[in-house]
């Protein structure tokens, strides 16, 4: 049986966050990459084997994944991908690339059967992103991205960017939850 899970990805030109939370038991699964901003030397890398386990043994929820988080995560588990090569594939947001197009350029299919995903952002009412139905639901916490997209953040910035995903993490569930009634 899949765990009903939230995730949501950060991706600098040296690091890539993919974190999920897991409904139930609130449990977060943190996979990174990232390289040293001034050497370009890897000082962390994905556990490629443990990231598929957790998107095939999910039912994964997100905001926007259609759109961004699947073609991303999927890059960086099947194709291996390094940290410049996700970052290359951000011109998703970029450019605006459509999910068809990215899978005839970057080769990964993303609405394989065998992944469960439901996107939130397809079933919501009216229009907005996470932040606007986080300010809708009166959330806890919202906040904007912590460091300015294109950034090569320090591995002392890693906290913060795992945090504010972790925030962005709880927004999801709490939407989805909202979305059940």
């Amino acid at each position: 049986m899949r765990t009903l899970t939230a995730m949501d990805i950060e991706v600098y030109p040296n690091a890539t966050l993919i974190m999920f939370k897991r409904f139930e038991t609130g449990e977060l699964l943190t996979f990174e990459q990232f390289t040293d901003p001034e050497s370009g030397q890897p000082i962390l890398t994905i556990d490629i084997p443990a990231l598929k386990k957790a998107i095939l043994s999910s039912t994964l929820v997100t905001f926007n994944g259609i759109g961004y988080d699947m073609p991303i995560v999927l890059y960086a588990a099947i194709k291996k991908a390094t940290v410049a090569e996700v970052y290359a594939a951000n011109e998703i947001i970029v450019n605006n690339m459509k999910w068809w197009n990215f899978e005839k350029v970057y080769g990964v299919k993303i609405n394989d059967p065998a992944i469960d995903h439901i996107d939130l952002m397809e079933v919501a009412p009216l229009k907005g992103g996470l932040k606007v139905y986080a300010g809708r639901m009166h959330s806890k916490w919202m906040q904007d991205l912590p460091i300015a997209p294109g950034s090569r953040i320090t591995e002392e910035q890693l906290p913060m960017l795992r945090e504010y995903c972790a925030n962005d993490l709880d927004n999801t569930i709490n939407l989805y939850k909202k979305l059940q009634v």
